[in-house]
């Protein structure tokens, strides 16, 4: 009664034995061509390493922002003013913004703000801790976002003024096995905070990573109302049947009737007729969808520094370049040995095998290679992603617990298993048995596309070496382009405010060594990290319009700023204090002074500016006015994709960083002098020093790892492609080996020999360079369209990289032909 019957549930019991036979004949085809089932294996593991170190890096760069609850209806304000050839977009607005799309515009659910500041010291009782992941937000942040709260009440924890809430890890650090709630805090030694919430950390890939959050409430320049200035990231929450098309096409309504009446009062009538009257000119808010941000978005006041859906684009396009180089491997391979196997295909023939059972039993045995491959990568993807996670600071891994993951795995082992053995079944299992029987198997068609994908191999080998280099020239020619100062030798000391009258004495102490050359107290240089602001500046005594007018950059700067930083002045004189007046002088660098046209010389001509209260807010009736005494050349303070913006270097008073320049053999001495005065003059408060180098070439991170990856994944496809073309050059061989050893009887030299074996290859490598070339081109000029200063590639970089291709082909190749060039004929020929 238990008896089963296979032909009841449909299984033919002929079709086991077939696929045990079909087991057996390609295991015993995998040892027979043991040699060449390595270079396949080897092949296709690396570039399935590859592509799926790749396939993880960008699944995690496309989930950005998508873990929370309401991220597709999640958007940012972003603030799009371009007034002539000055655009000024950025991803923040003004304070009055949010609160007014909440107002006026029933799509939005609820509108928070974000104010980043800079850093922030924090201490319990005497030791401070100094954090820069701190910003001010407003409560609503909990509503919008989904960030998780493990105590406190999220609906009212920022609220009230002076409250904080910090995350797990920021707890810990302070508050070790205690719990941080209701605690207080001291900030900058002067306002005490209150801890009313602590939320779990924020995920790697959100695009921001804040420790802190403090009160909005507590910052007077949130409530200003001021509607042309303060950058305050501003994010909204929409209905979910709200469109944000629609939304955003109303967005000149607001600009209308608040942002340009006001601007209107400050700047004067003449001003906005002019600028109204321009087409050149506009005033644009824009929604930048939450999910977007991270890879679509590098506008000015980010967050954080976001990725580029351009490297996505360029290493998706990697990683399937390198899994067609192993499969082409695998093609070419296969078809060469398409007359080793032509016998057995024939014989199978007469014996009654169909076509289609033969193309299946040649499908069926390079699946079962891609598959072993595809478990091989799997366990060496995991050795390999430390070493990525090190080189990129990314802490990818391979989510086993993710089924949807390996179930995609292994039906991409299926896919490039039938894709690869297509072909080779098709071809071999098209061989006539009477042909192939008598030792004749045509394979004209066969050479031909074995050709055509050796092309094609190069040329992505070409292809791949000179954009590689490429990259690597741009990025070490912004690191050692002259920026117009001397970022070298020059040491930052932070948070030097806290030294208050001590710091003139900590700055005298250190010049009276012979290890310092020049110092200077400001909060503001060149790098990121630094404060910024950016008022309207122009000539005095006229009104501003948008033709003469420059928002420029505002640094206060002492006497001995320039001289420290190793500014050069094309015009002009440095500050001094043999000048009183130079109390309200500036010194302008070149761009500042062309988008200003002023007539004649500028040295000692005037400009204004509105007057700025301390909470942002500009005041229309009271302006400031400062003298000409000097022109800085054009020098580089943001990244080499942006051309020098206009900028004032005014004399005062901002002492957050004490610059010491250095002699370079006394870096040590200076590090301890240093620390030693400062633990006299500061006890308690901590000691934080970087080089202003250093801190500038940050901002070529992103480049330099980028680069560096690309030099990875070429090098991997160019590994693969030399593997293809070792067996493939050693097939070649073995199949001429009588005609060689022929040759070698009838007199012909080593050199006859190699030259014969190897020119048939050469022509391949000029064809491929004449397909990758031109596309190589293409390429480069599309990376280097986003830097506003870029380098020249030189013609010889496209000939190296053609030339560096023909010699790893020559090489392979070479030993090829010199082993069986070397060979005794008599081995070869004696069974003729």
């Amino acid at each position: 009664m238990f008896g089963i019957s296979f032909e009841n549930i449909g299984i033919n019991l002929t079709v086991i034995p077939m696929f045990s036979n079909y087991l057996i004949i390609s295991f015993r085809n995998f040892y027979k061509f043991r040699f060449y089932t390595l270079i396949n294996v080897l092949g296709l593991t690396i570039g399935i390493t590859a592509c799926l170190v790749i396939f993880l890096y960008v699944r995690f760069e496309l989930s950005y922002d998508k873990y929370h609850k309401n991220a597709d209806s999640i958007m940012r304000v972003d603030w799009d003013l371009q007034m002539g050839e000055e655009q000024n977009y950025q991803a923040s607005v003004t304070p009055p913004v949010a609160q007014t799309l909440v107002a006026e515009y029933p799509e939005v659910e609820a509108a928070a703000r974000f104010r980043y500041l800079g850093s922030f010291q924090f201490k319990r009782e005497i030791e401070n801790f100094i954090e820069r992941r701190v910003i001010y937000a407003d409560n609503d942040i909990f509503r919008i976002f989904s960030i998780p709260f493990v105590s406190g009440n999220p609906e009212t924890a920022l609220i009230e003024p002076f409250s904080m809430v910090i995350s797990e890890s920021f707890a810990e650090q302070l508050f070790p096995n205690e719990d941080a709630l209701g605690k207080t805090l001291i900030k900058d030694n002067k306002t005490l905070y209150q801890i009313t919430g602590i939320f779990k950390d924020l995920p790697d890939n959100s695009h921001f990573h804040y420790k802190v959050f403090l009160s909005m409430e507590g910052l007077d320049e949130s409530k200003n109302g001021n509607w042309i200035g303060g950058p305050f990231n501003t994010y909204v929450l929409l209905h979910p049947d709200a469109d944000p098309i629609a939304l955003e096409k109303k967005l000149p309504d607001l600009v209308e009737n608040y942002i340009l009446p006001y601007a209107q009062v400050v700047l004067g009538n003449a001003f906005m007729d002019d600028f109204q009257s321009s087409a050149a000119n506009h005033l644009t808010l824009r929604l930048m969808p939450l999910t977007k941000i991270h890879l679509h978005s590098n506008l000015r006041n980010e967050l954080e520094g976001n990725g580029d859906i351009n490297y996505v684009y360029a290493f998706s396009i990697i990683a399937v370049i390198i899994l067609l180089i192993a499969c082409i491997n695998f093609i070419n391979l296969a078809t060469a040995r398409s007359s080793g196997r032509a016998r057995e295909v024939g014989i199978r023939k007469v014996m009654g095998s169909t076509r289609t059972n033969l193309a299946l039993q040649f499908i069926g045995e390079s699946t079962i290679l891609c598959i072993f491959s595809f478990f091989l990568a799997l366990l060496l993807t995991q050795l390999v992603l430390p070493y990525f996670n090190s080189m990129t600071g990314m802490n990818l891994q391979i989510p086993m617990q993710d089924y949807s993951l390996l179930i995609f795995v292994a039906i991409s082992a299926l896919i490039v298993g039938i894709v690869s053995g297509i072909y080779p079944g098709i071809v071999l299992s098209s061989f006539q048995p009477v042909q192939v029987l008598k030792g004749k198997v045509t394979g004209n068609k066969q050479s031909f596309t074995r050709s055509s994908l050796v092309i094609f191999q190069f040329a992505i080998s070409i292809f791949l070496i000179i954009t590689t280099v490429a990259v690597h020239q741009q990025v070490q020619y912004m690191k050692s382009r002259k920026m117009g100062f001397n970022p070298e030798q020059v040491l930052m000391l932070k948070w030097a405010g806290n030294l208050g009258d001590n710091l003139t004495v900590l700055k005298n102490k250190m010049m009276e060594k012979d290890l310092i050359t020049a110092a200077t107290v400001s909060s503001y240089f060149p790098g990121p990290g630094y404060a910024r602001s950016t008022p309207l500046i122009w000539k005095y005594g006229s009104t501003p319009n948008p033709e003469t007018s420059a928002t420029t950059e505002k640094w206060m700067v002492d006497h001995d700023y320039v001289t420290t930083m190793g500014i050069e002045l094309v015009s002009g004189r440095n500050f001094s204090l043999d000048f009183p007046s130079d109390s309200s002088a500036v010194i302008l660098n070149e761009s500042a002074i062309s988008k200003l046209a002023l007539e004649g010389d500028p040295i000692g001509q005037k400009i204004s500016l509105f007057q700025q209260d301390p909470d942002g807010t500009q005041q229309a009736d009271k302006l400031e006015t400062w003298e000409i005494i000097g022109i800085a050349k054009d020098f580089n303070f943001e990244s080499l994709r942006q051309t020098v913006s206009p900028l004032g270097l005014f004399f005062g008073k901002s002492q957050n960083v004490l610059a010491l320049r250095y002699n370079a053999e006394e870096t040590q001495r200076v590090i301890e002098e240093l620390e030693k005065n400062w633990k006299e003059l500061a006890p308690g408060e901590p000691f934080v020093y970087s080089f202003l180098d250093q801190d500038f070439q940050n901002m070529f991170n992103t480049e330099t790892r980028v680069g560096k990856l690309l030099t990875v994944f070429s090098a991997l496809a160019i590994i693969i492609a030399s593997l293809g073309l070792f067996a493939l050059t050693a097939y070649t061989v073995e199949q001429r080996v009588k005609e060689i050893g022929i040759r070698k009887v009838m007199g012909a030299s080593i050199q006859n020999i190699i030259l014969l074996l190897t020119k048939d290859f050469g022509k391949l490598v000029l064809w491929a360079f004449l397909f990758a070339a031109p596309l190589a081109a293409i390429g480069i000029r599309w990376f280097l369209q986003s830097y506003a200063y870029k380098t020249t590639i030189s013609l010889w970089i496209y000939i190296g990289a053609g030339l560096a291709t023909f010699a790893l082909a020559l090489i392979i190749m070479g030993y090829q032909s010199i082993t069986a060039a070397s060979a005794n004929p008599v081995k070869s020929l004696r069974s003729e």
